[in-house]
């Protein structure tokens, strides 16, 4: 496994000790990626349908998480969202570290001569500066909503949102729901604080918003949120930033 962060200085080495793998990017055969079978076995437990993906430099991507009959398993659709936002070229050097409590890979790409790209680099190739989303929700298969005549799968919105897939530790203990690092980073403050939660119905719960163990989480009042709203593991749920501390929370009936 990789456990130094690369494109440093010597004396800026950072150490990770999260698992990791990379690629070199492939423009002929990567419209999918594969992730290695030794990283599926050791680390991948409990293979999720989707995985989120967030850059360096803060942006999210949500993808499709695909295994074949032989037991490979790749990065399918939205993999090519990805590496057009992102504006990879031949011979790119991929990074991957993986949080399995957000279900996460955060990707580091460095171009052919060795340097880390960044988002003005981006930016300045024509393409819309990602800060400008927090989070690339992409198609999927549909997942019946609560509200009435809508899936999630339609959802769009000019207001910031991000998606997670409900597991085991949101609706059992510890109870907790943790937010993707970029959204809480540019949205709320990095200090304990309250967060109002609202179903479609109009109905509020009040959630304690903290830092814990590095991770953006709600904890207090998030078990009476998950009880009243009757979550379950395999739900997919948006979160929809609508005001100052107020997130509508669109949940699907899978």
């Amino acid at each position: 496994m990789v456990n130094k962060s690369l494109g440093k200085d010597k004396d800026e080495i950072i150490l990770d000790q999260r698992p990791a793998f990379f690629k070199i990017f492939n423009q002929l055969v990567e419209n999918r990626l594969k992730i290695p079978p030794q990283f599926v076995r050791d680390v991948l437990i409990g293979i999720p349908k989707r995985i989120i993906l967030e850059t360096s430099y803060g942006s999210c991507w949500s993808v499709k998480v695909v295994k074949t009959d032989d037991g490979d398993v790749f990065l399918g659709d939205d993999w090519q969202k990805f590496v057009e936002d992102n504006l990879l070229q031949e011979h790119d050097f991929l990074l991957f570290h993986y949080d399995h409590g957000d279900r996460c890979f955060t990707v580091q790409i460095f171009d052919k001569s060795g340097v880390e790209r960044t988002n003005q680099e981006v930016a300045n190739s024509g393409t819309k500066n990602l800060d400008q989303h927090t989070t690339h929700v992409q198609p999927r298969e549909k997942s019946q909503s609560r509200e009435e005549g809508a899936t999630l799968q339609e959802f769009c919105s000019q207001h910031p949102f991000f998606e997670t897939n409900i597991k085991r530790y949101n609706v059992n203990p510890p109870f907790l729901m943790i937010i993707p690092k970029s959204f809480a980073e540019k949205h709320f403050q990095k200090a304990k604080t309250k967060i109002t939660l609202k179903n479609i119905e109009g109905k509020e719960w009040e959630v304690n918003y903290t830092i814990n163990g590095g991770n953006f989480v709600f904890v207090g009042g998030w078990t009476r949120f998950v009880r009243d709203n009757k979550l379950k593991i395999g739900n997919v749920c948006i979160f929809e930033l609508i005001g100052e501390k107020v997130l509508q929370v669109h949940i699907s009936d899978d």
